[in-house]
């Protein structure tokens, strides 16, 4: 592993003597202090075995802050710093293959975090013999503390492509501390409880039949997650301009993310209300995966251009089918398709399902149309987001303040998030008639918008066909 250049890179600069040396004298000295007051108590209490439970408590409290708090600071903090040197250029330029730079940075970043845990894990594990802590549930927590590490470092790494390009003067040292503050509090609580209590390692929740602790079936989740963001961060080192997913990588996500969600509600679909939350947190997921997976303008002249030197003749059907809608149209009909067998095995009237069904695609019409409204006209304005994002945020507020105001509630369902939480409280299927009336009047309408830039975008591509 150390054969990578960029963790070479990173081991001279965070690996000095004068630098860990000084990690290593905080990391003691806290240790020190924290170990004089538990003696202390423990003296006063004559709790020796109290002592050495609450010292594997605070190690592993240390071990959270130290791996998700600064590793995952670290782990974004890199293209924020070549930015800031206006080093990126070059940084982008190493011969170097996507796994090497992230690995590089995942782990040559954070070398001295990974030695400062290491020697707390090594306390952990001898206060935890101390205090003779269920062998399994140390094992589990271990697990589930490394996999929310991966998912932690990766994500902040993954968002920091989108770092503004201006300098942020910012210490680790503070972002840790503040970490720490705000975080204590909740972890000595939630640590503290799971440790007394000793339940944690035998608390099952089911997945479909199955039935497995929670911090198992928690890191599995949080593996399947960081595998993706990996993949999206290989995909960003090498089509830096490109969607984070391709048309195909963003079905099979929105599959599996499909299949974790229905396996964790699926003992219980027949309440209404854990159907209902399925449906909401997959919704969800058809809303967020077209920001990942939106192309752009040039993608589709770039597109066009590759059927019309095939010698396919481009058209407005061949455009429409490399558009991003038809990438849409595919995640709800993922949604649709499996909502559907959700529904029949939690004994739903199909009828009423799908007019919700269909009511939910019209809303989900204004999104989509709205997103490739902001694709076709953003060559000619680069403030076509604003516009469009204050257009999706009338769509989901209005209905529900008018709602209030008017002490209305059937204005509701005109929103699609309220529609969606009140639904099943509502069988006036008049309303949701009049509802999909007023969307799709609303998507022809945006849809008139679209389709002349569409018409643009093919005599563009046929008028560069001809120049010599």
């Amino acid at each position: 592993m150390f054969n990578n250049p960029l963790i070479e890179r990173y081991r001279y600069s965070v690996m000095r003597p004068s630098v860990i040396y000084i990690y290593l004298s905080i990391y003691i000295s806290l240790m020190a202090i924290i170990i004089f007051i538990g003696l202390a108590d423990a003296r006063f209490s004559g709790n020796f075995d109290g002592f050495f439970k609450g010292m594997f408590i605070a190690c592993l409290i240390i071990e959270l802050i130290l791996l998700w708090g600064w590793a995952s600071y670290n782990s974004g903090s890199v293209i924020r710093e070549e930015i800031a040197e206006k080093s990126y250029s070059f940084f982008r330029l190493l011969p170097l293959s996507a796994n090497q730079k992230t690995s590089g940075i995942l782990v040559g970043k954070n070398l001295a975090v990974l030695v400062l845990a290491g020697i707390n894990t090594a306390l952990v594990l001898v206060f935890g013999a101390m205090a003779r802590i269920d062998i399994n549930l140390q094992i589990q927590t271990y697990l589930f503390i490394a996999c929310i590490t991966l998912f932690a470092s990766s994500f902040a790494l993954l968002a920091s492509f989108g770092t503004p390009k201006k300098k942020i003067k910012s210490h680790p040292g503070v972002i840790v501390l503040v970490f720490a503050i705000f975080a204590m509090g909740p972890l000595i609580g939630i640590v503290g409880e799971s440790v007394e209590n000793g339940q944690l390692q035998s608390f099952l929740i089911s997945f479909f039949t199955l039935k497995a602790p929670v911090l198992i079936i928690s890191s599995l989740i949080a593996i399947y997650f960081s595998c993706w963001i990996i993949k999206g961060i290989f995909r960003k080192f090498d089509r830096e301009r490109e969607p984070l997913f391709t048309r195909w990588g963003a079905l099979v996500f929105l599959a599996g993310y499909t299949f974790i969600a229905l396996g964790l509600f699926f003992p219980k679909l027949g309440n209404e209300k854990f159907l209902n939350g399925y449906l909401i947190t997959t919704i969800l997921a058809i809303a967020a995966l077209p920001m990942g997976s939106m192309r752009s303008y040039d993608d589709y002249l770039e597109k066009c251009g590759t059927i019309n030197g095939s010698g396919a003749s481009l058209n407005m059907r061949r455009i429409f089918r490399q558009s991003n809608l038809t990438l849409y149209a595919g995640l709800f009909a993922i949604w649709a398709a499996v909502g559907f067998g959700a529904a029949a095995y939690a004994g739903e009237d199909m009828a009423p399902w799908a007019m919700y069904v269909g009511v939910m695609l019209t809303f989900y019409a204004i999104f989509i149309l709205l997103l490739e409204l902001y694709v076709v006209y953003k060559p000619k304005s680069e403030k076509i987001g604003a516009l469009v994002a204050f257009m999706i945020g009338l769509d989901v507020v209005v209905p529900m303040v008018l709602a209030g105001v008017l002490d209305k509630d059937t204005l509701l369902l005109f929103s699609p998030a309220g529609f969606a939480a009140a639904c099943t409280e509502a069988d006036n299927y008049t309303v949701w008639a009049i509802v999909a009336g007023f969307n799709i009047v609303i998507s022809g309408l945006i849809a008139s918008l679209v389709y002349p830039q569409y018409l643009n975008l093919l005599l563009l591509r046929r008028s560069m066909k001809k120049t010599p």
